[in-house]
């Protein structure tokens, strides 16, 4: 058996290391474990060292499968820093376009974010290597770890650890035919105090009027409601300012629904209260501006870190003192009729209330303010949160199965999608030349690129249309933008969304071409001028927003198959005829070696296999070595 890890004074003292030997001969057991224990109590940073421990195995190498990448890279750095090491060493991490994976072969903790791990499924079948899977966090029900666990569940290979402080136990105890779930007694070791709607020192204008517009867990939350949730959590906080004048522990995290509430909130701070920090926690703020968030603030001035649901699982933001719960959160909803995904402001669930609870009380005593009532958390608020394979867009997610060849994997998840919707996927992708046909659902070589691209196939699949037609710079706009939930949401909301949508569902059609995506185009432009014109708040970072993700798909593209395309192979004209609408290759009459692309009733004359070839790599190159995707407006 291995020496055992060396662990800190700080590990010692969270409340999971009070059983640790109990909780290691279970694991130990069985194959397949389930644990359940309260947020702060040290599962993400202590059981994948346990497991390390608790074997008698040669070689350990323990993957953490992670639904944030914040998460996964903050989880990766603590663990270290408890070994006394640098991160690389034993323990890893591997997220999106960057990777740290551990040096260390007799035994490895690895920290990744489950699309991610789902890529290396497709490339290693067998995971080469891993010998345990630990999936935390898993009620916040991530669609690539539910298809993960499906996935993994069956094969004695590995053990599985599945764990989370709000667990449905009962249902992922059947699911994983086992009849024992280990609870960890207690959460985080300090006293927290929990204040409802009606004991929170805000405004009494600010209380009545919540109380006159709480919604029910079936509606969409109203602007004046998102509106009137801004103002008190501003409200709260600074109150909380004053009471906390005369002492330096004063850290404040504040939940919001998005990038627009929190926004927001940070005006109406620097406006009333100016001795603070402000710090921003979202999915579109760049990694190390996030990681800012969770160092503690040496000064005399508040902290304020204004977060979304970004924050609510795997991290510890160590110096805070009140968690101010809005009680909303947004969510991505898909619509199978329009085909178009929205986010939308909603009632957030028991489970992430529990949550945000757990953010404070790690370090000393704390408290919750929450702006909703005992009533609506008891009454209005679901238990839990809708999986997401049942709320949202399931062609990439069919794509990666049927690179899988695992076309029954929904079936095998723990809350199977309707048999309608995947089906429905299915044919998009057909429709779209991604999968081949309704008896034979295998990708194309079309197919075969797009699985690799962070973004909808179908989104995918504009943009290599715009390369392939010579129009990159239209089609990266649209993409970049409709890829962002924060920047779509933001064009939506202007005058020009009738023009949007419209180029938008033309833009979803199989058969669409470069007119549609010069439209689709010229409809952004319009709402993005009409958007600069009237000064909206938001944008300041809108272009700043779409260059971001359109260099992260360019490194994406530099990095796999469709920027690594080096020798003249058919391979690319084959999927330059499935890219083009109504195309389709035939040999030319007079030259063997030479050939034709028949768009409609257009020829477009190709050269030899090496010439054309060398033109579609220079349309590549052309897009990747820009700058900026965007011209300056």
């Amino acid at each position: 058996m291995l020496a055992p890890l060396r662990l800190s004074a700080a590990s010692t003292i969270l409340p999971i290391s009070k059983i640790r030997e109990e909780l290691q001969t279970y694991m130990k057991s069985t194959r397949l474990s389930v644990i359940e224990g309260g947020a702060g109590c040290g599962k993400t940073t202590q059981v994948p060292k346990y497991l390390l421990d608790s074997t008698d195995d040669q070689i350990v190498s323990v993957l953490v499968v992670q639904p944030r990448r914040l998460a996964a890279v903050a989880s990766a750095q603590r663990v270290a820093a408890e070994l006394g090491e640098s991160v690389g060493e034993t323990v890893g991490y591997s997220i999106y376009l960057e990777s740290r994976r551990p040096r260390r072969v007799d035994r490895s903790i690895e920290f990744a974010t489950a699309g991610l791990v789902l890529a290396r499924v497709a490339r290693d079948p067998e995971l080469s290597g891993v010998t345990h899977i630990v999936f935390d966090e898993h009620h916040e029900r991530n669609a690539d770890a539910d298809l993960l666990l499906a996935m993994v569940k069956d094969n004695p290979r590995f053990k599985i650890v599945v764990m989370s402080a709000t667990l449905q136990t009962d249902a992922l105890l059947k699911y994983l035919g086992v009849n024992r779930c280990f609870r960890v007694p207690l959460g985080t070791n300090f006293a927290v105090g929990t204040k409802f709607l009606d004991d929170v020192p805000i405004s009494r204008s600010h209380k009545n009027a919540l109380r006159s517009t709480l919604v029910d867990d079936t509606d969409v939350v109203p602007e004046e409601l998102v509106e009137l949730i801004c103002h008190a959590s501003a409200d709260a906080i600074g109150r909380y300012a004053k009471q906390r004048a005369d002492t330096t522990q004063k850290a404040v995290l504040c939940f919001l629904p998005g990038w627009t509430e929190i926004e927001r909130v940070a005006e109406l701070l620097q406006d009333h209260l100016h001795e603070c920090f402000v710090y921003r926690l979202h999915s579109s703020v760049s990694l190390a501006k996030q990681q800012k968030a969770l160092e503690p603030v040496r000064s005399d001035k508040m902290k304020v870190v204004l977060a979304t649901d970004i924050a609510e699982t795997s991290l510890t933001v160590p110096d805070i003192t009140l968690v101010v719960d809005s009680g909303l959160c947004k969510t991505m909803r898909y619509s199978p009729t329009s085909r178009v995904s929205t986010l939308r402001v909603e009632t957030a669930s028991k489970a992430a209330a529990k949550q945000r609870l757990g953010r404070v009380g790690r370090v000393g005593p704390g408290e919750c303010w929450r702006l909703y009532s005992e009533a609506q958390y008891a009454e209005m608020m679901p238990d839990h949160v809708t999986p997401e394979l049942g709320r949202t867009n399931l062609e990439s997610h069919v794509l990666r199965a049927a690179t899988l060849s695992q076309p029954d994997l929904f079936s095998r998840t723990l809350d199977p999608p309707p048999e309608n919707t995947v089906a429905a996927a299915t044919r998009r992708l057909i429709s779209l030349r991604a999968l081949r046909s309704p008896t034979d659902a295998t990708t194309t070589q079309l197919g075969d690129v797009l699985v690799h691209l962070p973004i909808d196939p179908v989104l995918g699949r504009a943009l290599l249309l715009g390369v392939a037609l010579g129009v990159a710079d239209d089609a990266a706009a649209i993409v970049a933008l409709a890829a962002t939930p924060r920047a779509l949401d933001v064009l939506l909301r202007n005058a020009n969304l009738c023009r949007f949508k419209e180029a938008s569902m033309a833009l979803c059609d199989a058969h669409a071409g470069k007119a549609c995506l010069v439209t689709a185009r010229h409809a952004i432009d319009a709402a993005l001028h009409d958007i600069v014109a009237g000064r909206h708040p938001d944008s300041t970072f809108l272009d700043a927003l779409v260059a971001t993700l359109a260099n992260d798909l360019k490194a994406n593209l530099d990095r796999d198959e469709v920027g690594a395309r080096e020798q003249a192979d058919e391979d690319t004209d084959i999927i330059r005829a499935e890219l083009v609408p109504h195309s389709k290759l035939k040999a030319h009459k007079d030259d063997p070696g030479m050939y034709e692309l028949t768009i409609a009733d257009r020829h477009l004359r190709a050269g030899s296999r090496n010439q054309k070839s060398r033109n579609y790599k220079d349309a590549q190159s052309t897009w990747r070595e820009k700058d900026r995707l965007l011209p300056r407006r």
